[in-house]
């Protein structure tokens, strides 16, 4: 699911930046953002890759995702699924995603959907 916003979601969570400037990314990059909660700090690790796909807990993939997603996933807790609101067959591969997580993840993991892009035209 590639130009659904993942990064433009992660800047903003990590940086508090912005831009509608479509920028794709050119390859595998890491963001870190640490919490402070009650109980201590949290730290969350984002991977997001080319094209990018599915934002983990702990982690961002698409790139050959069948073949990856074991590693992108492991340990984490929480998979952020994005789609893009105006694009019918962006909506479409959540299920797929979905079943590629259950598949291939071996422990439990919360999966959360988010429609993304609320804000622009339908194509």
């Amino acid at each position: 699911m590639a130009a659904v916003g993942k990064s433009s979601i992660i800047k903003r969570l990590v940086k508090d930046f912005f831009t509608e400037e479509h920028v794709i990314t050119p390859s595998a990059e890491l963001e870190s953002k640490t919490f402070e909660l009650p109980r201590g700090p949290v730290r969350l690790d984002i991977w997001d890759t080319v094209p990018g796909g599915v934002i983990t807990g702990l982690q961002v993939g698409q790139q050959n995702i069948h073949s990856m997603t074991k590693s992108y996933f492991r340990n984490s807790a929480l998979a952020i699924i994005v789609f893009d609101v105006t694009r019918k067959p962006s909506f479409l591969a959540v299920s797929k995603w979905i079943e590629t997580i259950r598949t291939n993840v071996t422990h439990d993991i919360s999966i959360l959907v988010v429609g993304n892009k609320a804000d622009k035209e339908a194509e």
